[in-house]
């Protein structure tokens, strides 16, 4: 999961450098937050004080960051 989220970061920086040369809009700073069994699975720190009942159906949510 981490190798997944780096080659995307790595993307998303050439794809921006791109934009900049092309004096276009630039992806913003985001991050994706991983819920449901997903994270149960990923991060033992959640599976301590989240159970499966509670994840319900949203498995992840992203959110455009402001750090421009």
């Amino acid at each position: 999961m981490k190798k997944l989220f780096r080659d995307l970061d790595r993307a998303i920086e050439l794809e921006n450098r791109q934009r900049y040369e092309d004096g276009t809009l630039l992806i913003p700073k985001s991050e994706i937050l991983l819920f449901g069994q997903m994270s149960l699975m990923l991060n033992q720190s959640v599976a301590d004080f989240l159970d499966l009942i509670q994840t319900g159906d949203m498995d992840a949510k992203f959110r455009t960051l402001d750090l421009w």
